[in-house]
């Protein structure tokens, strides 16, 4: 199972914005061998609201967004980032992924479905190979 955040602030589109500072996450789970994507919830992004966080450095920002908001996330999908918080997701086994800005979550959601869908197949595949 993989579990993906798409950075949103309307819900119906990728953020605009560093993914870091989205309002919210739509969440998902991916199975890769039912080959299914699913949805999970809408996320917010309590630390943009609060008062508290904004004195903190970036590596601080992004250690507390990781450990109160993505703890359960392997992919953020958004359209940047600062080099730092790339590499502090990346280097805390966060996938970073980047579509254009703009990008219906719809498509996405799209895309997405046809990853699960392939993964599924070429697990069958191999499970087939390693049976004969």
């Amino acid at each position: 199972m993989i579990r993906i955040a798409i950075a949103t602030d309307d819900g119906s589109t990728v953020s605009e914005k560093m993914f870091t500072v989205a309002k919210k996450f739509k969440i998902y789970d991916m199975d890769e061998e039912a080959g299914t994507l699913t949805f999970v919830e809408d996320r917010e992004n309590s630390l943009i609201t609060k008062e508290d966080v904004r004195n903190l450095s970036e590596e601080e920002y992004c250690k507390l967004l990781h450990e109160k908001v993505l703890n359960d996330v392997n992919i953020v999908i958004g359209t940047m980032s600062t080099r730092l918080s790339y590499y502090y997701f990346l280097s805390n086994n966060v996938q970073i992924l980047f579509v254009e800005r703009g990008t219906p979550i719809d498509l996405v959601e799209e895309y997405l479905r046809k990853v699960a869908e392939e993964l599924s197949r070429e697990l069958a595949e191999e499970s087939e190979l390693e049976g004969a």
